[in-house]
């Protein structure tokens, strides 16, 4: 059984082209912030995905995504009421015109290797 939980952001790409997403201010401001913010209720780890394309060449529904895995689903839960959460939540225009689309879940299987990177 696992007790970790994710909180996972997706951005839609937008299908007019307007959309604009900053993926390297993301990596290295936004999400130092997440890791201060969430430190105290549990964060363990993050990652975020660019998304390059859907087989066959249809259209891309999310340009990019973050998982944020806690300890435990009070931890997520916490994360997402914390004072800290409305610095975390007021950096959004400082790389995207997108609005993020935040779920919440439990994980129920994981497998990694023995010798796993960080990037």
């Amino acid at each position: 059984m696992f007790s970790q939980s994710n909180i996972t952001v997706l951005y839609q790409s937008c299908p007019d082209g307007n959309g604009s997403f900053n993926i390297e201010y993301y990596v290295e401001k936004h999400m130092k912030l997440v890791e201060k913010a969430w430190k105290a209720v549990g964060i363990q780890a993050w990652q975020v995905i660019k998304f390059a394309g859907q087989p066959a060449g249809s259209p891309q529904p999310y340009c990019a995504a973050a998982i944020v895995t806690f300890d435990s689903r009070d931890g997520a839960e916490r994360a997402l009421q914390a004072e800290e959460t409305k610095e975390v939540f007021g950096d959004v225009p400082n790389f995207t015109n997108l609005t993020p689309l935040l779920m919440t879940g439990d994980v129920s299987g994981r497998w990694v290797t023995s010798s796993s990177e960080q990037c």
